[in-house]
């Protein structure tokens, strides 16, 4: 019996998508978001190439950020993208750490400073909030204070320094740096509240 064999011109194509890590020695974690499913195009549609509900996942330790889909080859892909055999694409994601700011009363009242919950990453800057302005407690009026008799004065906050100091500064003296930003290079930063006392009441140090 003769075997006929008849080319069949193919009418659709099944397009995989898969996340990959692209840092050497880190694999994405067992719990990481699932990668879209399969599609099944007819050829000649254009290939969608959806973006993550989340372009930066925080884990223990750093950020995954997403970086785009590639081939199988290893090829950037950039819209439009025809499909016209079955193909695999792979979201590409790299692995950052990551590191944390906290705010420190400095003797201040612990839960007047600002939180921040921010993952920052390596050479990365951020400006330092005083919102919620940090308060202190009255103090006992410097010693030697020629500007007021009172036993108590209150006390202000004059910035941010990453050098911790116990001392209330008085009119005049010198409190060092206060910074008004940080940049982030290899590890968690701290910044601590810098306080004066208000010996003549106008609000200021």
């Amino acid at each position: 019996e003769d075997t006929v064999t008849v080319d069949v011109e193919k009418t659709h194509c099944i397009i995989t998508y898969k996340y990959e890590s692209g840092t050497a020695d880190k694999d994405l974690p067992d719990d990481f978001p699932a990668a879209p499913g399969p599609q099944t195009l007819n050829v000649g549609d254009e290939v969608p190439l959806p973006t993550p509900g989340e372009t930066k996942i925080r884990v223990d330790g750093g950020i995954w950020t997403f970086l785009g889909w590639r081939s199988e080859t290893g090829d950037n892909l950039n819209p439009p993208i025809i499909a016209r055999v079955d193909m695999t694409i792979i979201g590409l994601w790299t692995f950052s750490e990551a590191y944390t700011l906290t705010y420190d009363a400095n003797g201040g009242n612990a839960d007047s400073v600002p939180t921040d919950s921010t993952a920052y990453t390596e050479g990365q800057t951020t400006t330092l909030t005083t919102e919620p302005k940090p308060t202190h407690a009255q103090a006992e009026t410097p010693e030697g204070s020629v500007i007021t008799d009172e036993k108590l004065v209150d006390v202000v906050f004059i910035g941010w320094s990453t050098t911790q100091t116990n001392k209330i500064f008085a009119a005049g003296e010198d409190y060092g740096d206060v910074v008004s930003q940080v940049t982030f290079k290899d590890q968690d930063i701290t910044v601590y509240a810098v306080w004066g006392y208000d010996e003549n009441g106008d609000g200021i140090a």
